[in-house]
């Protein structure tokens, strides 16, 4: 890639594995021979390790197995001592806030709905460049790189079209319909839906999603944890009950029957057990919400 600005050029690389995770980026020097390289460590499509030119190594940390939200990051710099700092994030996991152990603010970013920032500073000598789940921002584009895209927080869409096509939705280049409670961390959609207790502890027991006899042999999922939990309070008839996330394909998900008001209340997405089981769709987290007696 070559930036070009006013009386100044420069060029950088990126390395990919056969995954398509970014093991590597660097500057190209004059000669075209890579510099300031920094690589990147991964788990499954977790990126869990960076390793500066600086002989800096950061690990991550986040919040669940399978979650892209970070919780903490650990530093060490040769054979200085490690340190350990802290995320804070917002309601849909982007960091606003990295502190240490004592809970000192070293980094704070504020930013508009779709990303892109409004104020950054920098108390300490600590970059930080985490920022949707799943997105590590590069400084020299001011892109975020998304796993198998790229994606411009100043125009709120991704520069690439969705590698799955069509099936992806016929916005090809949207990052989530709302980017204050979605994620696109790989490019596929979140879900979610209310279930009582008795439907939760079997999903957690066999691991199959299953229904009743003389019930449909299938769920529904509501596109927003709102309407998730409003589901669960309607449905559940005042008892308490969980609101789980899962994250579906986007040919799956695009295959589903939709209703765009289902019971009044919002958009909802209904698939069939049968390709919920085959796809293996698994929670990947889930709240409880407590319905107070009167």
């Amino acid at each position: 890639m070559r930036i070009e600005q006013l009386n100044h050029t420069e060029r950088y690389g990126y390395v990919y594995d056969a995954f398509g995770r970014r093991i590597e980026k660097h500057r190209l020097d004059r000669d075209g021979k890579p510099c300031n390289r920094t690589t990147f460590l991964w788990d499954r499509m977790q990126m869990i390790q960076e390793s500066s030119a600086d002989k800096r190594q950061s690990l991550y940390l986040y919040t669940d197995e399978g979650s892209y939200e970070p919780l903490a990051r650990i530093d060490r710099t040769g054979n200085q001592e490690q340190q350990i700092y802290y995320f804070h994030t917002d309601l849909n996991g982007m960091p606003e806030e990295l502190t240490d152990a004592n809970g000192k603010i070293l980094w704070e970013c504020s930013f508009q709905l779709w990303g892109k920032r409004i104020h950054e500073i920098e108390h300490e000598s600590v970059e930080q460049n985490l920022r949707y789940q799943g997105q590590y921002l590069d400084r020299e584009t001011g892109l975020h790189y998304n796993t198998f895209r790229y994606y411009d927080p100043d125009i709120g869409r991704f520069t690439q079209p969705d590698p799955i096509g069509l099936l992806g939705g016929l916005n090809l280049y949207q990052y989530a319909p709302n980017g204050l409670t979605w994620i696109d961390p790989l490019g596929l959609m979140l879900l979610y839906r209310g279930m009582n207790l008795a439907e939760y502890d079997e999903l957690m027991k066999t691991g199959k999603w299953t229904s009743p006899p003389s019930t449909l042999e299938g769920k529904w999922f509501a596109e927003s944890y709102k309407d998730a939990v409003t589901w669960g309070e309607k449905m559940g008839h005042g008892g308490d009950f969980r609101v789980v996330q899962v994250s579906v394909p986007d040919n799956i998900a695009d295959a589903a029957y939709k209703n765009p008001r289902l019971d009044g209340i919002g958009k909802a997405r209904f698939i069939d057990n049968v390709v919920l089981n085959k796809a293996k769709i698994k929670p990947k987290w889930s709240k409880y919400i407590h319905q107070p007696k009167c």
